[in-house]
């Protein structure tokens, strides 16, 4: 078995055993404090298995190469910005607004 597996069964183990304990007093503040050191814990084991699953899927997404979507292979470059450059262009400067009356 692995390390995470072992780690899952064990703090399953002790947060049922925690929440038995817990719901037979539940206005015993040990027994509650026990019970969400336990959660804790589980959560711990749950953040560490989330991150394994993570590597997992970008080790996968490393092995594929990356599509070009749609809406850019389908683009022409532009002929005023065709050196590769996708930064946005600034609009022409107006002249100001005559205010009325004028």
């Amino acid at each position: 078995m692995s390390e995470l597996l072992d780690r899952l069964n064990e703090t399953h183990k002790v947060c049922s055993a925690a929440y038995e304990n817990w719901k037979d007093d539940r206005k015993n503040p040990d027994k509650r404090e026990g019970l969400a050191t336990a959660v804790h814990e589980l959560r711990k084991v749950a953040s560490r298995l989330e991150i394994e699953i993570a590597v997992s899927e970008r080790d996968e997404q490393s092995n594929k190469p990356i599509p070009i979507p749609n809406h850019r292979a389908s683009k022409g470059r532009n002929a005023k910005n065709n050196n590769g450059d996708n930064s946005v262009q600034e609009k022409p400067k107006r002249a100001p607004r005559k205010k009325s009356g004028e």
